[in-house]
């Protein structure tokens, strides 16, 4: 058997009689034509992923290439950067030794994997008050566990965690950042999309923002994540002194907002850093 015709051969964990949960997959593939999906089989729920299409990711992945460049100082290769799709997953997934859904079959066209409850962005839609700000703690502690162990996420934002019985998994492995990217900057590249997405349940508090951050930064203990996130700021805080010569309609961009928030949360944060860690020396620091 050559090696892609076995790469995309069924698989199935010892043990599991998947027959009809693998044919019962593919028929929902074929009909749902693309994206994740989620279905019942026998009173259980399990999630499909579709192999995504490859329009515009050569695009895609050179902005994003020139993105890395400007805002961490390495110019990673477009080709490196490209989404290694469901097959690339697939093998994330099973190698990873922290909370991660259960693969019970690759084939060349969807990915079937265990349902590991609603994502952390819905459930923060639903919380307010204290119970909000436990959920964010939770997922600031989790991310800081994940890089100290080693490993890099590639989609750290909210949609991408979900909760199950009180655990946190993570979900979407098809980036190729850590691949491209030295281990401290993907880690970084994690953080900016973690926080970037927490800006919305921030209510505006950027104090608490900060002390969330500054948790992060403390509980990984990373001084090399600390100068990538210090050269990240750099960047942002130019960017926040051109805003006022920015049009209405571009000032109010949600994405921009989040981005300015976010800079103004990483300023404090650092500023906090730099006073418990005096002789952290950048060519960055103010």
């Amino acid at each position: 058997m050559d090696p892609q015709a076995q790469a995309a051969a069924p698989e199935r964990p010892p043990g599991k009689d998947l027959t009809g949960l693998a044919s019962y997959a593919g028929q929902v593939a074929a009909q749902r034509h693309g994206g994740v999906h989620i279905f019942e089989f026998n009173g259980c729920r399990y999630v499909v992923k579709c192999q995504r299409s490859k329009r515009g990711a050569r695009l895609r992945a050179c902005l994003s290439a020139a993105l890395c460049g400007m805002l961490f100082g390495v110019f990673p290769s477009p080709g490196q950067l490209r989404t290694g799709g469901i097959h690339q997953e697939a093998q994330r997934l099973r190698a990873h030794g922290c909370a991660v859904p259960e693969v019970y079959q690759l084939t060349a066209d969807h990915l079937l994997f265990e349902y590991c409850g609603p994502t952390v962005e819905a459930l923060l839609g639903e919380l307010r008050g204290a119970q909000r700000n436990d959920l964010l703690l939770a997922v600031v502690d989790d991310l800081a566990e994940f890089h100290r162990r080693g490993h890099w996420h590639g989609g750290a934002q909210l949609r991408n965690l979900t909760m199950k019985q009180g655990r946190l998994y993570r979900i979407d492995f098809e980036e190729n950042t850590g691949v491209a990217l030295p281990l401290p900057l993907a880690q970084a590249y994690d953080v900016l999309l973690a926080f970037n997405s927490m800006m919305d349940y921030l209510d505006g508090d950027r104090q608490f923002g900060a002390r969330l951050l500054a948790r992060y930064l403390h509980l990984a203990g990373s001084t090399q994540v600390v100068e990538s996130l210090r050269r990240l700021e750099y960047w942002l805080r130019r960017i926040g002194r051109i805003e006022r010569w920015l049009g209405t309609r571009l000032r109010r961009n949600r994405d921009l907002q989040r981005a300015l928030m976010f800079a103004s949360i990483l300023d404090i944060a650092l500023d906090g850093y730099d006073a418990t860690a005096p002789d952290g020396i950048s060519e960055y620091k103010r």
